[in-house]
């Protein structure tokens, strides 16, 4: 079960960063407010994960996977790019 908080965890982590995106700096308070509920319920699904995998591997997969998988959906669908 720890293993699909830690999944879940990652998905709200990664549609918790895109948020901000939507939100035009912040000046659209409901993507805001998204941006902030979903980080919260982000860092209590790691906490229910840390109850059984060790500190150091859940947060290395949980960082790891979510900037990977924020910055696909950045490139696929926000049309992010890289600056050079």
């Amino acid at each position: 079960m720890a293993w699909l908080y830690l999944l879940c965890a990652i998905a709200v982590e990664v549609c918790a960063t895109t948020s901000p995106k939507m939100s035009d700096g912040f000046s659209d308070w409901r993507f805001s407010l998204l941006s902030l509920t979903l980080y919260g319920v982000s860092f209590w699904l790691l906490s229910l994960t840390l109850r059984v995998i060790p500190v150091s591997t859940a947060y290395t997969i949980w960082s790891g996977l979510g900037v990977g998988l924020a910055a696909i959906v950045g490139i696929l669908f926000l049309r992010s790019r890289s600056a050079r």
